[in-house]
């Protein structure tokens, strides 16, 4: 196309006076150029305009580049070679490349799988579809935020080999394990091993939150709680209540059903995501001996008295809470402000997160 051509011959004149915004506007110019005719183009015209493009996008900020990228990310016929070298780029440059470009092929995607750093396999993880061949070199290289990405997308696509690989690093990862035991595509093999490795989980938490419980009581309670540790549990937990979430459907009543039915996996990650903290501190304030921190999660999230019962009766299968207790707890409860209680949460994070005891809020109890 001689309008294509002609940019090149016309760049010298349009960046005589050298300026960021001369030469953003001019980068601007140029794409449009390129979206408006790129369905005229032929490849030798793409490569052109890609030629241009490059040229004036390496004499701008990170952030022009990164707005070139978001609006080339998607094209079909993107020119090739500037592709190649965003997907390179800067993270804020090469992401929206990595997760969206169809231009880039499999050889590409391991390629860059292959060199480049986390963040980048972060973004490569989040494609809408992933081959075998490409997941195997992420499955390798990838660290456990990279390798819970992956196994949560389920557009990728893996090997048997890189399927054991995952479940392997599941065991020192509830992020990763949780991600795994959602997919459909496991091995019965495998399921099972997932299977073991949930309950083994729960059972340290269990232990290392309630040292005053010996090992026969927490087997007692995890193999009670068989409904809850499996895969179709951690599907709930994982799937279905983040999508209730994200709608905006997850309620407060759903927390107290799963808590009056003692599904503790269910209980905890409908908890985690109604007062967005992650899952382990959500686990030690629901489960440790000293019950301040649970009450005070509640009360700043505005939990009504029916839920705060209702998780207390959880925590009577592992601390033998008997009905005076329980009466204490209440009323504890009743005399605590909302406004309290948020002003203490962040201590009680800090605290529960070191596994120290949560700060009391006597003042307000």
């Amino acid at each position: 196309m001689a309008d294509a051509r002609g940019l090149l011959l016309a760049l010298d004149t349009l960046t005589t006076e050298k300026s960021d915004d001369n030469t953003s506007e001019l980068l601007d110019r140029v794409a449009d150029l390129f979206f408006a005719t790129s369905e005229a183009q032929t490849d030798a015209d793409s490569a052109v305009f890609g030629d241009v493009m490059e040229r004036i996008a390496y004499e701008v900020e990170v952030e022009v580049r990164a707005q070139l990228a978001k609006r080339l990310a998607p094209a079909e016929k993107a020119p090739e070679n500037l592709i190649l070298g965003l997907a390179k780029d800067d993270i804020a440059v090469a992401r929206p490349i990595l997760e969206q470009s169809p231009r880039l092929t499999d050889r590409d995607l391991v390629a860059f799988a292959r060199s480049l750093g986390q963040d980048h396999l972060h973004a490569i993880a989040s494609r809408d579809k992933l081959s075998s061949q490409v997941t195997d070199v992420i499955v390798e290289r990838g660290d456990d935020r990279v390798l819970t990405q992956v196994a949560r997308n389920s557009g990728a696509h893996f090997s048997f080999k890189g399927l054991e690989h995952l479940s392997d690093r599941a065991k020192s990862s509830e992020a990763l394990l949780s991600a795994l035991s959602s997919r459909s595509d496991i091995p019965e093999n495998l399921i099972d091993d997932v299977k073991r490795n949930v309950s083994a989980r729960l059972k340290d938490e269990l232990l290392e939150s309630n040292p005053e419980l010996d090992s026969k009581q927490v087997d007692s309670l995890v193999n009670a709680q068989a409904d809850s540790v499996d895969v179709e549990s951690y599907k709930a937990s994982n799937d279905k209540l983040l999508q209730l979430h994200e709608a905006g459907e997850l309620k407060e009543y759903m927390l107290i059903y799963f808590a009056r039915e003692r599904r503790l996996a269910e209980t905890v990650r409908c908890l985690a995501l109604l007062t967005g903290l992650d899952d382990a501190l959500v686990s030690r304030c629901l489960l440790k001996a000293n019950i301040s921190a649970l009450g005070i999660l509640c009360k700043a999230n505005g939990f009504q008295n029916k839920t705060y019962s209702s998780l207390l009766q959880i925590r009577t299968a592992t601390h033998r809470m008997n009905g005076r207790a329980i009466a204490d707890a209440m009323r504890t409860y009743d005399t605590l402000t909302v406004e309290a209680a948020r002003s203490a949460i962040t201590q009680v994070k800090a605290h529960a997160a070191s596994d120290a005891e949560p700060a009391p809020a006597a003042s307000s109890a």
